[in-house]
């Protein structure tokens, strides 16, 4: 590598290990890229091995449909149907249901889901749905390994050690929130990988000053921003981040005159960029809803009294239930290591403590702050590498310290196997399925998710030991009882585990997919893991044995990271060309995406007809499934119709389907309804969601056949006249749509 300045210099620590002072320019490490590799490999596999599969939440779950619409259906709307359940939408400007999260996740999740429907053709048609979640769900992990590489990389340029660079990303990666939402597909992962990503690039930026990593670091910040809307808040504080990098590098007075070229073009550099994904992020929002500030979360999410905030602040940092400090040990570092860090990197210092305290001061007064039912405090998530990296300043007084090092080192230990294990090992919802209120789970010690989790780990090593073992008591009926004697009977009565058949197929319910059978206390499942629930699911049994690579990574990873030091790194052509690879992998990504999004789009705009049937009734758009269809299968079609007056006579909706001469191939004649609810008991300007399933007849020729719809009084047979949005004449009958029928 070449030698480069950076203002810090390094030298000789305690034991040999080098830190980082403020004196005389010195060279850089170098880049290691080998050990960075190694370190992604490693936390990857460990990931992997604790990979729960499948989806924990309602934000999982209409991310995968939103996916599942932009891949199949060409649309960026929620079907809410039989077929498709959930709990969480917003209606456009169509009368349709939109996702309120952002839509980089979906994005991101697009190849992993053509993927995953590639490999699901493997299974059974029942278990077709849970692969594709399965793999879905592999960003979550793949997020979370980048993360850990990334501030692995952070932690090496500022002490310049490796060991401790390395010490301190397995404190980030296995002893915070990190770990445990690595199982998970929540937006934490990917957003932390953003936001962390954006800082790593301005922090090279003032050793380097290259453009592309001001680029890189702005574009990042912008995908942050499409993750989450919230995360916005950053954008100002890593702006002041880099206008201190833009100054600290002025060293004259001549070059701090030159503010223009030398401050005002970067930050518009960085600036723009940032804007790029959060201009895609507004005109997401202007399409769904006609609005460039709606994004289907509402308006009354923040509440103004004080009380709340407070109690919000309390629940984050000090709660039974909640508090960061309990659910990720190292951060009660946070605050006695930035004395001393901020001696070292006083800028960093500063953004480190911006992050966390507007991070904290958004969330606090947030009504959800508590994240839900997910482990810890989720909305906390993104804040540990901010709150562990200062943390490796104190290596040399601990290392001083023996005695104190070792009470540390025994004392994470013990809240390894106290919390972090028993976290790992349950479903983090399971605590919140005993019945008891949120409140007395986030606030009272004896119902807190910490405890529950570790009685539950116990109890249920000591079931399935006593199984194994052949002395399992016999099987037990359900507890009827009131909620205090059902949790003492849960954790402390010794029980025959029994884990009840997967329900197959997509069924609809509080959570899509059977995500019950993941959850609930009585199924005894003693891993949250993939590969125990594929034993149990009926995939084959020799997949299960897809888990010993990356088990085998694990000791590989460790020792090619200890021989790491002795190897030569990897040549800058070798690095060159990786890069490249990379670059072309994610414009491909991009194109093609981006392709499949106006085509989306396209698709959308077409499906807003606004057709006016009689005075009183309005067809806003509709829904079709666009899949080729064969003789004898049945055709999807959703319509949305907004009715306009109190009561009116008893409709009856026509759909027909024809071929290119007009004859009538099948047809359909309905009520439209939702919930069984006639047209005349709906109120003023209500929108009707109308499902219907039209036959296809089974001698139906192959060729492309009409859509057609239309709408007639019950009574009198009488069709109604249909007009376009500009009062053309459109007959009394319109065609939405062709189909295929191979």
């Amino acid at each position: 590598m070449e030698p480069v300045n950076i203002r810090p210099a390094l030298h000789e620590g305690v034991n040999g290990n080098r830190h980082i002072t403020h004196d005389t320019p010195r060279q850089t490490p170098p880049d290691n890229m080998r050990s960075r590799l190694w370190v992604f490999i490693l936390f990857l596999s460990i990931f992997l091995v604790t990979f729960g599969g499948h989806f924990y939440s309602y934000d999982e779950e209409m991310t995968h449909r939103l996916v599942v619409s932009i891949a199949d259906q060409r649309s960026l709307s929620i079907p809410i149907n039989g077929e498709a359940w959930v709990a969480t939408f917003t209606f456009g400007v169509d009368a349709k249901h939109y996702s309120p999260y952002g839509w980089m996740v979906a994005f991101i999740e697009l190849p992993l889901y053509y993927l995953g429907s590639w490999l699901a053709v493997l299974v059974e048609p029942g278990l077709q749905g849970f692969l594709i979640r399965f793999v879905a769900s592999l960003v979550g992990p793949i997020s979370s390994a980048l993360s850990c590489m990334v501030f692995y990389t952070i932690a090496f340029y500022l002490y310049a050690s490796e060991r401790r660079a390395l010490v301190l990303t397995l404190l980030f990666g296995l002893c915070t929130l990190v770990w445990p939402y690595s199982k998970m597909n929540f937006s934490e992962p990917l957003l932390s990988l953003f936001l962390i990503l954006s800082f790593y690039w301005l922090f090279i930026y003032q050793r380097d000053r290259s453009k592309i990593q001001l680029l890189l670091s702005g574009l990042m910040m912008g995908a942050a921003v499409a993750t989450k809307i919230a995360s916005a808040v950053f954008a100002p504080v890593f702006a002041v981040y880099l206008l201190m990098i833009l100054r600290s590098n002025s060293q004259t007075v001549a070059e701090r005159k030159r503010w223009l070229t030398d401050r005002l073009l970067p930050l518009a550099t960085w600036g723009m960029m940032t804007s790029l994904p959060v201009l895609v992020v507004l005109g997401y929002n202007w399409f769904r809803f006609a609005s460039l500030s709606e994004t289907g979360y509402g308006t009354a999410l923040f509440s103004p009294a004080l009380t709340d905030t407070l109690m919000g602040l309390y629940g984050l940092l000090l709660s039974p239930g909640k508090s960061v400090f309990l659910y990720a040990l190292p951060t009660i570092l946070f605050l006695p290591a930035l004395v001393s860090f901020r001696k070292r990197w006083p800028k960093e210092a500063l953004i480190f403590v911006l992050v966390v305290a507007v991070n904290i001061a958004v969330f606090a007064p947030y009504k959800y702050w508590a994240g839900g039912v997910a482990w810890g405090p989720r909305f906390l998530v993104i804040l540990m590498p901010y709150m562990v990296l200062p943390a490796g300043t104190l290596f040399d007084w601990f290392s001083s310290r023996k005695v104190i090092r070792t009470v540390s080192i025994l004392m994470l230990c013990i809240w390894m196997a106290v919390v972090q294990i028993p976290g790992m090992l349950i479903h983090c919802a399971t605590a919140y399925m005993l019945g008891f209120g949120y409140h007395d789970v986030q606030y009272v010690p004896r119902y807190s998710p910490l405890r529950f989790h570790l009685l539950r780990s116990v109890a249920l090593a000591r079931d399935w030991g006593s199984l194994l073992l052949g002395q399992a008591p016999p099987e037990t009926e359900a507890y009827q009882g009131d909620l205090e004697d059902y949790y003492n009977w849960v954790v402390y009565t010794p029980h025959r585990p029994v884990v009840p058949p997967y329900w197959h197929g997509n069924r609809p319910g509080p959570i899509h997919y059977s995500a019950e059978w993941f959850l609930l206390v009585e199924n005894y499942h003693w891993f949250d893991a993939w590969w125990w629930y594929w034993w149990w699911i009926g995939l084959p049994k020799g997949w299960i044995l897809l888990v010993l690579i990356p088990l085998g990574m694990i000791p590989i990873s460790l020792w090619r990271l200890r021989c790491s030091a002795r190897r030569p790194d990897f040549t800058r052509r070798t690095v060159n060309m990786f890069r490249s690879a990379l670059a072309v992998f994610a414009l491909v990504w991009i194109v093609a995406a981006s392709w499949l999004v106006f085509q989306t789009v396209t698709n959308m705009r077409t499906q807003r007809v606004e057709l006016q049937l009689g005075q009183d009734i309005a067809l806003r758009s509709y829904d079709i499934d666009y899949h080729a269809k064969r003789a004898g299968d049945a055709l999807s079609l959703m319509l949305y119709w907004q009715i306009n007056a109190p009561a009116l006579p008893e409709n009856k909706v026509l759909v027909e389907l024809v071929d290119r001469d007009g004859h009538v191939i099948a047809q359909e004649e309905t009520q439209p309804t939702i919930a069984a609810t006639p047209t005349y008991d709906r109120d003023p300007q209500q929108t009707l969601r109308d499902a219907h399933y039209l036959t296809i007849p089974a001698d139906t020729p192959p060729g492309n056949y009409r859509v057609l719809v239309g709408m007639y009084e019950l009574e009198s047979g009488t069709r109604l006249p249909i007009q376009a949005r500009d009062g053309t004449p459109l007959g009394d009958v319109v065609e939405l749509s062709m189909i295929r029928v191979k």
